[in-house]
């Protein structure tokens, strides 16, 4: 009894307990291979069961995919690629550029350098944008000067511009203050003129109607008497003569009354004056003036008319110009030029030479013949010599011809006479180009003279 309670107590423990359990297993093993041996295979497969070995397979299946997803979800692993590639900035590549140009005076960065935000990079020469400044600068001072010039004009105020303005471009105040001046005189007798034109006009105006008024009573008078003579006629007291007197006296008053009456109501003409406006610039009108006079003969309304003549004005100007021109150079040519009509052969025209020529001046030639100036040999040459040129259709030309001048003794003149003709081909015009050779020949006689006394 007490080894049955032994051998209790050995299996009892862990050991013993595997151990039994695995006997058992055994020894049922052995008892089923002993019993499937009279079994049919099927029943016996079903008694044998599936080996041992297969549930291990399965187990260590099942072991190895826990392992793999425990050691997936905490391991870290390190990837590396081999490629090649391009740096690429996360910022578009910056281009620095000055919108003006310029010269690059100074670069205050380094290649590779950390640049920050409004860091200053390079300098640009400033001289030639300086100098621009400068002239904008003194532009916007001139017109300044010009403005506050307009602007005293405009209001008719003194040009007082700044301190500061005047300090700075004293010169341009200087020319604008006298060009200011200069047009407030203008103004002044502009302004004076039409006021005396004005006053005229009333005074004329005046005039007229009073010899209106007087015209029409002087018809009332004549009217009442030829109301008081035609019931003589009838009676033969007064003859039907003078009733016709009377109607004819009172027929001359009304057309002189009426003729006042339109002369009243003249236009008033003013002369070309410049006027500035916003959309051309300055421009020339003339304006006429028309006064509007309402059923008692007075004035109402003024009817204005104002015509744009600068295209005329400037035409005006240059064909002024251009006769300046040619008066400064037949004025200064060094040979004499004079021009004569070809009706009577008066002087049209004479330049200075022609008046050191003959001694006379151009006040004393113009408008008369050579017989009214020049001895009569002169003036028997001068006539021949136009009625050629004027009937021979070319250049008349005389080499050393013996003029006697009027205050300048005998002269020795090359003549060229050329004809100038109208638009219908007729002689309207004789030239002259004289040129005095009296001294040239002098000297001539005199190198002649020394030369046979030293040959």
């Amino acid at each position: 009894m007490s080894r049955d309670r032994a051998g209790m107590s050995r299996s009892r423990t862990p050991r013993g307990v595997v151990k039994a359990l695995f006997a058992s297993a055994a020894s049922a093993r052995r008892q089923r291979r002993d019993d499937t041996a009279f079994m049919r295979q099927t029943t016996a497969a079903a008694v044998q069961g599936p080996r041992h070995f297969t549930h291990w397979i399965l187990w260590s299946t099942l072991l190895f995919f826990i392992l793999a997803f425990s050691w997936a979800a905490v391991a870290k692993i390190d990837e590396f690629t081999v490629a090649q590639g391009k740096v690429i900035p996360s910022g578009q590549v910056q281009v620095i550029q000055n919108l003006e140009g310029g010269i690059v005076s100074e670069i205050l960065v380094q290649v590779g350098q950390v640049v920050e935000k409004d860091q200053v990079l390079m300098r640009i020469d400033a001289t030639r944008f300086a100098a621009s400044a400068q002239e904008g600068e003194a532009k916007n001072r001139a017109l300044l000067a010009r403005v506050a010039r307009l602007t005293a004009e405009a209001g008719n105020a003194e040009f007082n511009p700044s301190l500061q303005l005047e300090n700075q471009v004293h010169k341009l105040v200087a020319v604008e203050r006298a060009l200011y001046l200069s047009r407030q005189k203008q103004l002044n007798a502009n302004e004076l003129v039409l006021r005396q034109q004005a006053e005229q006009r009333r005074f004329e105006l005046g005039e007229k109607r009073a010899r209106d008024a007087q015209l029409q009573r002087s018809l009332e008078l004549v009217e009442q008497e030829l109301a008081m003579t035609r019931p003589l006629v009838r009676e033969g007291v007064v003859s039907q003569v003078d009733v016709l007197r009377l109607e004819r006296q009172a027929s001359d008053l009304k057309g002189e009354r009426d003729e006042a009456r339109l002369s009243a109501r003249r236009e008033v003409f003013f002369d070309t004056h410049p006027v500035t406006t916003p959309a051309k610039g300055a421009r020339f009108h003339t304006s006429r003036r028309l006064p509007i006079l309402d059923a008692g003969g007075a004035p109402r309304y003024l009817l204005t008319v104002i015509d744009d003549v600068t295209e005329r004005k400037l035409q005006e100007d240059e064909l002024r110009r251009t006769r300046t021109l040619l008066d400064t150079v037949v004025e200064n040519m060094p040979v004499m030029l004079s021009v004569k009509d070809t009706k009577e052969f008066r002087y049209a025209l004479v330049n200075r030479a022609a008046e050191k020529l003959f001694g006379l001046t151009s006040e004393e030639m113009i408008g008369k013949n050579a017989a009214e100036l020049f001895p009569k040999q002169a003036v028997d040459t001068f006539a021949i010599l136009d009625r050629q040129a004027v009937e021979t259709d070319g250049v008349c030309v005389v080499n050393e011809q013996v003029v006697e001048t009027p205050r300048n003794g005998t002269r020795l003149v090359d003549i060229k006479k050329f004809v100038i003709r109208d638009a219908e081909g007729h002689a309207e015009y004789l030239l002259t180009l004289s040129e005095d050779v009296t001294e040239r020949r002098r000297a001539a006689e005199r190198m002649s003279i020394w030369h046979s006394m030293t040959c």
